[in-house]
């Protein structure tokens, strides 16, 4: 059940990494090759669980019950860190992130672009001082500077979830399997 390689695909990024991704899907629903279902990879493992999941509620016609497949593709998806209620547009930006800045880069990118926010809010109102790395620190001056973007967000007409959710999604784009992740 293996097969060679598929080595026509594109293999540089030309302009985006959101570029990249969507000419990779593309070409493969365009070109589709003969995958290489190779069980030491963790990846072929979860696509025949799935496959078995799925014909485990199949009826005997043969048929699957729409909304069980549904449930199962959607508890699938979001085991692998994925969210079934994400746009695809959302998806693909997600992972052109991710191979632009592959990895704990991005987050580190990420966190180093807040750095300053944070730095510039704490001198204007004097806020704790001592290092970011300290985590009662950082509670206490991201704390204070997220409330004030609330009252800011209602001083507009807005909530707080106006702001948290978009906050939310672009984390969850810049860090795809951050989801897993509490501290």
């Amino acid at each position: 059940m293996t097969s060679s390689a598929h080595t026509d695909q594109p293999t540089n990024p030309t302009t985006t990494g959101a570029g990249y991704v969507a000419a990779l899907l593309e070409h493969d629903r365009l070109h589709p090759a003969a995958l290489d279902l190779d069980l030491e990879r963790p990846a072929v493992r979860a696509i025949i669980a799935l496959f078995v999941e799925l014909k485990t509620g199949e009826h005997a016609d043969g048929g699957w019950n729409g909304g069980d497949t549904v449930s199962t593709l959607a508890r699938w998806f979001t085991g692998l860190g994925i969210d079934p209620g994400r746009s695809a547009p959302s998806l693909i930006r997600g992972l052109a992130r991710a191979v632009e800045r592959p990895g704990p880069t991005a987050e580190k990118d990420c966190a180093e672009l807040a750095l300053p926010a944070l730095q510039a809010y704490r001198e204007h109102t004097g806020a704790r001082a001592g290092d970011f790395d300290d985590p009662e620190v950082l509670i206490e001056v991201g704390g204070d500077l997220i409330a004030d973007l609330f009252h800011l967000a209602r001083d507009a007409g807005l909530t707080p979830d106006a702001l948290i959710d978009p906050a939310l999604r672009h984390l969850h784009d810049e860090t795809p399997h951050d989801s897993d992740r509490r501290g």
